[in-house]
């Protein structure tokens, strides 16, 4: 059995858990993603799952799918697949130090995929070296990460705005590199996307 740790389950200073909006009613998931690893199992980890629609699709694959969340909401009133996969979803506060341990074995679980859809524009830019720690910690050496990212105004829930060679620039700053800003998945609501490894 796969475990989750952490000591932070939410983000209390963020808008996203005091007044949450997407993390409460958001549930989309890209096929074109899933389908992405049709070839393969992976280990997968979704980073603002929201109603992780998109673990439960990978889950129903038969990959090793997970999903944290800062908001609580939909937990606590079991919507979407909180209701359905609760074992897999968890609460944190994803710029705050977080593990998994495989109980099987008592060794850190790691993660070939984990992505971040239209969710880091909602992380302070003070955080954003905790959240790559976290990259870094809970990713294979050989796994990547991807993300989309929004660039625009959301009446105070994109809260660090920068173009893409901004975002570029940070990870690099934080020992992740990017592989390619071309990835096959349909955006939500992203300005654009970014496929990223551990340097």
């Amino acid at each position: 059995m796969i475990r989750f740790y952490t000591d932070h389950l939410h983000p209390s200073y963020s808008k996203d858990y005091t007044e949450p909006k997407g993390g409460a009613h958001d549930n989309t998931v890209s096929d074109d993603f899933v389908n992405c690893f049709n070839s393969q199992k992976v280990n997968y980890l979704d980073l603002g799952c929201a109603g992780a629609a998109i673990v439960e699709a990978m889950y129903k694959k038969e990959h090793n799918a997970f999903g944290v969340d800062g908001s609580d909401v939909q937990k606590k009133q079991e919507l979407n697949s909180w209701g359905r996969i609760p074992e897999r979803l968890f609460n944190a506060d994803i710029t705050e130090p977080f593990h998994f341990i495989d109980e099987d074995t008592n060794e850190k679980f790691k993660f070939d995929v984990i992505s971040a859809w239209d969710v880091l524009e909602h992380l302070y830019e003070d955080k954003l070296p905790g959240f790559c720690d976290n990259l870094k910690n809970n990713l294979k050496s050989d796994g990547y990460f991807v993300c989309g990212i929004a660039d625009f105004e959301d009446e105070g829930y994109h809260v660090t705005l920068h173009n893409k060679e901004w975002w570029v620039d940070m990870f690099d700053k934080n020992g992740i590199v990017l592989i390619t800003d071309i990835f096959d998945e349909v955006a939500r609501r992203s300005s654009f996307e970014l496929k990223l490894g551990i340097k």
